[in-house]
Parts: C-alpha cells; structure tokens; sequence
C-alpha cells in the first residue's frame, strides 16, 4: 500500500499518512466488509479514495503565488505579500454588496482580476455569470465536459 501511495504521491511523508488514514479507515469501517471479497481490492480503493480526497484537498488549499497569476504582474494593493486577496481592498469599496456594481473601482479590480484568468475559466466566468449561459451551453462553445465546467 505504501508503494502504491508514493508512487500517486511523490512524497515519503504523504504516502505515510495515507497509508495511516487508510488503516485507520479500515478499523473504523471494518463492519463494512463483505466476507468472500478480496480484502487486497478492497485496501486499495480505500486507499485510492484517501488519494483522490488528498488530491481534491491540496487543489482547493492552493492560493496565487506571491503578486502573479499565469505570469502577469497583479497590482499589489488587491494581493497581500502571500500572493492572497488583500481584505482592507473591500473596505475602500463599503460594505453593501448591492451597490458593488456601480463603484467604479471595483469594477476596475473585477475586470483585472477576470481578465488574469486562464481562458477557459475566464470564459466560464463571463459566461455563467455576465452572459447567463446554461452549464451545456458554455461546454459547447469551449469544448469542455460538464465535470471540467
């Protein structure tokens, strides 16, 4: 199993706590298996599954590097040192969501920021969001599945 960890992983460290939270797993849900089954196949897609969560996890955990987004200059007073969403920024706006849209310098922040997109979200965004377009309809014209929109 931990072969099989580091293998999917790369790290030393990684495959370990996988292969941990897999046993762990494993004595939690033990009720669970079905005597005459293969407890190898079912390891592995206990296992498997702690991977795809690790994976799933570590997407959605990643913030923009430093002041850059696919390698353009950000303006630094939107991003903080880190690379993350600068906070004060919102209060320079006020705090009502509603009139948002009508200060001028939000807007200016908004365009920036959807323009630094990777074309495919960025057409997401306009699409969903500025065109209304249905999820099928924006696959369409992308050429992406429904699972990558």
């Amino acid at each position: 199993m931990y072969s099989w960890a580091y293998y999917k992983t790369s790290s030393k460290e990684t495959a370990e706590d996988l292969v941990q939270d897999t046993m762990v797993s494993v004595y939690k849900s033990y009720e669970k298996y079905k005597p005459g089954s293969n407890p190898k196949t079912w390891l592995f897609t206990i296992l498997n599954n702690k991977i795809i969560d690790y994976y799933r996890s570590s997407n959605t955990q990643k913030s923009v590097n430093q002041t850059t987004l696919q390698g353009k200059q950000l303006d630094d007073d939107n991003f903080d040192s880190d690379g993350l969403w600068n906070r004060a920024q919102e209060l320079l706006w006020g705090n009502t969501e509603e009139h948002l849209l009508d200060n001028p310098d939000f807007l200016i922040v908004m365009e920036s920021c959807i323009e630094n997109l990777p074309p495919n979200w960025r057409g997401v965004v306009l699409g969903k969001y500025f065109h209304h377009k249905k999820g099928s309809q924006i696959c369409k014209e992308l050429g992406i599945t429904s699972s990558n929109l």
